[in-house]
């Protein structure tokens, strides 16, 4: 479909085939921009191996959702042309969506690095945007600091770091990017870094006031660029199908993160994966 958004909860596994308006299409490359969860090991070799402190290298038991998507992809370094006939994943833990860090680069930051060395987009390639969470998880402890202001404090948070990725998404098609997957967020508040806690409320606010600033924002940069197929994964509605019924999905606990369990620390990677 051009000219507008296609919205989708298909698992990864399928979108290789993605059927948009009725016609299914296939995709030889995919390239990646955002945060940890499609870094496949960029922060790692930035920082020296001090983060994350997990043998995959990655925020992650195993390999991330764009591994399995596409198999391997080349990453940020080292620092030379990008093989534009290569998977790549130019994304790092603890990106934001914006450039007020400048390590870990920001998806600006990300993308421009990618042309500046040579990056170009094929009419075949799959390009995918995915962050804005690490700039809501920086603002929350701030804004939690004054609850009478908290809610409007968070709001302004997550519709910039939504209409940063739309941003993001304009200067991938502005680069020639013509096939381009971008995610929205989660419940934030239902992850186990909040769930128990008091802003857990407050987590839940800013990723639904920044889906719904995403949705509004593509929908309209679509309506301006017609020779782009803009594709929204719905994140936050697979992840609510998960936590509505676990066992159908092969989880059996959803509610705690093993990093905080001891035991599944230790554990194989299928018990951790549970």
């Amino acid at each position: 479909m051009r000219g507008a958004v296609v919205t989708t909860a298909l698992g990864f596994g399928v979108l290789a085939g993605l059927a948009g308006a009725g016609q299914a299409q296939s995709f030889d490359r995919l390239v990646a921009f955002g945060d940890s969860l499609t870094d496949n090991g960029n922060l790692w070799i930035a920082t020296g191996g001090a983060q994350p402190p997990y043998p995959s290298r990655r925020f992650s038991n195993g390999p991330v959702w764009a591994e399995y998507l596409a198999g391997p992809l080349d990453g940020f370094f080292p620092l030379g042309p990008v093989n534009n006939a290569a998977n790549v994943d130019f994304a790092f833990g603890g990106s934001r969506s914006d450039t007020l860090v400048a390590n870990p680069p920001g998806v600006p930051t990300q993308i421009g690095a990618y042309a500046m060395r040579g990056g170009a987009f094929g009419p075949g390639n799959l390009v995918s945007v995915w962050a804005g969470a690490n700039d809501i998880f920086q603002a929350i402890p701030l804004a939690a600091a004054d609850p009478a202001t908290a809610q409007a404090t968070m709001g302004a948070a997550s519709q910039t770091a939504a209409t940063n990725v739309v941003g993001a998404t304009a200067q991938l098609s502005a680069l020639g990017a013509r096939q381009l997957l971008v995610m929205n967020l989660p419940d934030i508040g239902a992850a186990p870094a909040f769930n128990t806690g008091p802003a857990a409320t407050l987590a839940s606010y800013s990723a639904s006031t920044f889906n719904t600033v995403l949705a509004s924002g593509l929908s309209s940069l679509a309506a301006m660029q017609p020779a782009t197929n803009i594709v929204s994964v719905d994140i936050a509605g697979l992840f609510a199908a998960v936590q509505a019924n676990p066992g159908a999905f092969g989880f059996s606990n959803v509610t705690q993160g093993c990093v905080y369990v001891a035991s599944c620390l230790t554990a194989p990677v299928a018990q951790q994966n549970a």
